[in-house]
């Protein structure tokens, strides 16, 4: 396997498992003369997990070195050999009109959609391909250049040949003839065409990886989009209208944007593109496209709003760069749109963290916090020396590799890393607020994968400490093989964490704006438009769709030309958003009552221990994500149940910042001990507690912890994680289970398998044993704690519920059909230790007759809106309780139209016929 300069591999040995091309390699002697090669495909043969074999290409060498790695660094070298093994098989012919009045010759040069983007430019000339650096010779009117041949390198995406006219005055215009052929003979002749633009010397030719295949994609930019709006043009928007209010950033990549107002027709069918699509918002960073973007949007009848953000890939808010924005913004006017900054794209918290002087920054932030050397330091080196000695014996421990040896040096370098970084940064945010206004929004991107894991000092932290107030994440959850686009939905619960007290009406400025991406290949129409609902269900306020163009206008962030259907959908989709556009800037998400603990202790002792599975050695040293995944699951199990979700953190629970909260989850074994302390006193006032395997009955530092014990009523317990490393459409639906837990919750019979983890519990006389494994030992206790009560199951029992969605026979992991194949065999009864604790909790939200329809309640003062999205395929009726809503006048679908609806009491109910996603409107 050969990607992103990683070394060989099968293919399931990297993070992501689903990721990156397989090449597998072999010796064989061959004599003089033809040779057939058979491949055999013997299903069951092989050893699991084993993915879809296709053979793409039988690529035969002499070089058996591999010599050809060294030749650059690319991300993918064995597609370049196979590309320069494949020339000769697309030809071009450049001919002078008559009438031109121009003598000239042509630079051209190759993008492509994968590493490295661009090829080298050549020169054609009277004479062919000039030699590199040599005067060319201009094709006078009347003549034309031999065949020369213009195979791309790339043979498995479209290239697209920029033609640059270069003329003999200083007219920049485009008068070419072309023939192009499959051989350099007439009698090979795939497409000739001519072409004519005053207003620009350039000229975009798609080409199909093999043009003789698909003649009729040779095409030239223009007639790209052409199609493209002619396909959006005759099947207009069933409902709605372009949003207004609410943000909804889209591009189109290189230089479109400075080019909105171009007379050049491939620019104006641009244009036309992106307003027939829908967006109000350009993702074009930086002021020099703003002027042609005010009036392409004035000229097209929309009012320009605050939407202008500025940045980079890598943007740090440094003294230098805010005056440098300062400069650029007064310069072009530009203060009226600024809405906001970007950091950058796909941050780690490693990129504003400090580089150097560790040792001294770690031993100062202890000093800060009034902890001496000794509490950090081994007991070995703590009793050693004078007290000077001991702070020189304090080091900060940067590979958690070393976290068994030095426990309490390895979280504390990491609290005071996390520290640094945000307060670094939350201080120069603060004289960017005071450069730009106190309502700006800024932040970066953050990316989720490999694994689908919120890092807490990114997604909760940098929002409290006000370092960043605009929460973006990239979806791209089908390379990852996660469970679905609800996962969106579960990454912007954690951002509503951290933005909580800025998203609460007079809160100050914050706001969730994910990317959802449109992708094709990649996404799906479906699941495309389930990310969306679902984003907005979860509480966006704004969305960027990244790059809607097609090939030739991005890299490998587009939309495939010839999916008429994605750009229909993605267009439907954005207007069904403007038909309740005020309703989703109004709305308030109403809070949860039920939360899950992201235990900041449990992250740092996953981080550090080796992650286990079959087929996986500890020296690839991938983590132990099994929590991360049993968190995702609960969350998942709870919100097919209907039940909206929020997270707190181990400061909330040690600062007593639960108070609202009826029922809290613990995923995990470690519990920093404040935080344990104030969820027991939390327990016993009222309080239940659900804990799946661990219980948090290990402090921060590793150590054993005494608080939950008694208040889950056990006396003892061990805890055996077989299975560690977990991806979701990889090794969870292949857990075999270690044991079962049988018993019975509130009279009715539960029987759940144990996966990857087993607890075997001590039970106190006083605790209720819910369940027993096979052994007749207790799996599972549940104990009234003073006024509320708690629940320890010894099992991952949210891994084991969504194990149960998975089809059978299980399909290999793939980044195609199995990724985006919804999980909908789940098992209701596997999920009942989790959803049995909350059915007093009073319901306050929206709840669908379908669990597996994701949900959420937009409250404003004259209506509530109700994002629905299905996570299954199919048409279904559905019906719809929206509870406290008080009295309701009307009740309406978007897509629908008005819904006849029952009112009792507070509740609203309605049926509706769901395809997909809709939004329902409940009018006060």
């Amino acid at each position: 396997m050969w990607f992103f300069n990683l070394p060989d591999a099968p293919w399931h040995d990297l993070p992501h498992g689903v990721e990156g091309l397989v090449g597998e390699a072999g010796v064989v002697d061959l004599a003089p003369g033809p040779a057939t090669f058979t491949l055999v495909a013997r299903p069951g043969d092989g050893p699991e997990p084993a993915a879809d074999r296709n053979l793409d290409c039988l690529l035969l060498t002499t070089d058996l070195d591999d010599g050809f790695r060294g030749r650059g660094a690319r991300a993918y070298p064995l597609l370049d050999e196979i590309g320069t093994a494949q020339r000769r098989r697309a030809w071009l012919r450049i001919a002078n009109p008559g009438d031109s009045g121009e003598s000239f010759h042509v630079e051209a040069r190759y993008t492509v959609n994968r590493v490295p983007w661009t090829l080298p430019t050549f020169v054609i000339d009277r004479a062919g391909i000039a030699a590199q650096g040599a005067r060319p010779r201009r094709l006078e009117p009347g003549e034309r250049t031999p065949w020369v041949d213009i195979s791309c390198r790339d043979t498995t995406h479209p290239g697209h040949l920029q033609l640059l006219q270069q003329n003999n005055s200083q007219n920049r215009r485009v008068t070419l003839e072309l023939d192009i052929a499959s051989a350099p003979s007439d009698d090979a002749l795939l497409r000739r065409l001519s072409y004519r633009e005053e207003a620009s010397a350039r000229l975009v030719l798609n080409l199909p990886p093999y043009p003789a295949r698909a003649p009729r994609e040779i095409l030239t930019g223009e007639e790209v989009l052409e199609r493209i709006v002619a396909a959006l043009r005759d099947h207009p928007a069933p409902v709605g209208m372009p949003p207004r209010r609410t943000p909804v950033y889209a591009g189109f990549g290189d230089e479109v944007e400075k080019n909105l107002t171009n007379p050049t027709r491939l620019y104006q069918l641009y244009r036309r593109l992106f307003f027939l699509l829908g967006p109000n918002a350009f993702n074009q960073l930086g002021v020099g496209a703003l002027a042609a973007e005010l009036q392409a949007m004035r000229e097209e009848g929309r009012q320009p709003g605050r939407t202008l953000l500025l940045g980079d890939f890598r943007w740090y808010p440094s003294d230098e760069n805010i005056a440098k924005a300062a400069r650029e913004v007064d310069a072009a006017q530009a203060r009226p749109y600024l809405r906001g900054f970007t950091y950058g794209d796909e941050v780690s918290l490693q990129g504003w963290a400090p580089k150097d002087d560790r040792d001294e920054g770690l031993r100062g932030a202890l000093q800060a916090r009034g902890i001496p050397p000794e509490d950090v330091l081994p007991a070995d080196v703590a009793a050693a020396g004078e007290p000077e000695e001991r702070w020189d014996a304090v080091r900060f421990v940067a590979d958690p590799r070393d976290a068994p040896a030095q426990p309490r040096l390895y979280v504390e370098s990491r609290r005071y890393l996390e520290g640094a970084a945000l307060d670094r940064l939350a201080a120069q945010s603060t004289k960017l607020r005071e450069t730009f206004g106190q309502d700006i929004v800024y932040g970066a991107t953050y990316s989720p994968h490999p694994y689908f894991w919120p890092d807490q000092a990114l997604w909760v932290q940098a929002f409290r400490r006000g370092a960043t107030n605009r929460a973006i994440h990239s979806d791209y959850w089908w390379q990852a093989g996660e469970l679905g686009p609800q996962m969106t939905g579960y990454l912007l619960d954690v951002f509503r964490c951290g933005l909580r007290d800025r998203l609460a009406p007079g809160g100050g400025v914050g706001a969730i704006e994910p990317y959802v991406m449109p992708h094709s290949p990649g996404n799906t129409d479906a699941d495309f438009r389930r990310g969306v609902y679902t984003a907005l269900a979860h509480g966006a306020k704004g969305l960027d769709f990244f790059q809607v163009g097609p090939e030739q206008s991005g890299t490998e962030n587009y939309i495939r030309s010839d999916d008429f259907a994605r750009y229909r959908t993605l267009r439907d989709v954005t207007y069904e958003i403007g038909a309740v556009d005020d309703l989703i800037a109004d709305g308030r998400l109403r809070p949860a009552s039920v939360a899950i603990v992201l235990s900041e202790s449990t992250d740092d002792w996953e981080r550090a221990a080796a992650g286990v599975a079959d087929g996986i050695s500890e020296q690839q040293r991938f983590p132990s994500i099994a929590y991360n995944l049993e968190r995702k699951c609960v969350w998942t199990a709870l919100r097919h149940a209907q039940v909206p979700v929020d997270f707190v953190t181990e400061g909330d629970l040690a600062d007593g910042n639960i108070g609202r909260y009826r029922v809290l989850y613990l995923v995990g074994d470690h519990l920093g001990g404040a935080a344990a302390r104030a969820l027991a006193g939390w327990v016993t006032a009222g309080g239940t507690l659900v804990s799946t395997a661990g219980g948090g009955l290990r402090d921060e530092y590793g150590a054993p912890s005494e608080p939950l014990a008694p208040v889950f009523g056990i006396t003892g317990q061990q805890l055996d994680k077989q299975t560690t490393f977990i991806r979701p459409r990889i090794e969870l639906p292949r857990l075999v289970p270690l044991d079962v837990m049988s018993g019975e919750l509130d009279g009715q019979p539960i029987q759940v398998p144990a996966l990857a983890f087993r607890q075997q519990l001590e039970s106190a006389r006083d605790a209720q044993v819910l369940a027993r494994w096979t052994d007749g030992s207790p799996a599972a206790v549940r104990r009234r704690h003073g006024s509320g009560t708690a629940y320890l199951w010894g099992a991952l029992v949210g891994t084991a519920y969504v194990k149960s969605g998975f089809p059978d026979p299980l399909p290999p992991p793939d980044r195609g059909p199995f990724t985006h194949t919804p999980l909908t065999g789940f098992e209701p009864d596997l999920s009942r230790p989790l959803t049995a604790p909350v059915q007093g909790v009073p319901k306050t939200w929206a709840e669908c007759s379908d669990p597996l329809v994701e949900t959420g309640v937009l409250e404003t003062d004259r209506a509530l809106l109700v994002p629905l999205a299905a996570l299954q395929d199919g048409p279904r009726s559905v019906d719809l309780t929206v509870h406290a809503a008080d009295r309701a006048r009307a009740v309406r679908s978007v897509r629908r139209g008005a819904l006849p609806f029952r009112q009792e009491s507070d509740r609203v109910r309605c049926t509706l016929d769901l395809d997909l996603a809709d939004f329902v409107v409940v009018e006060r």
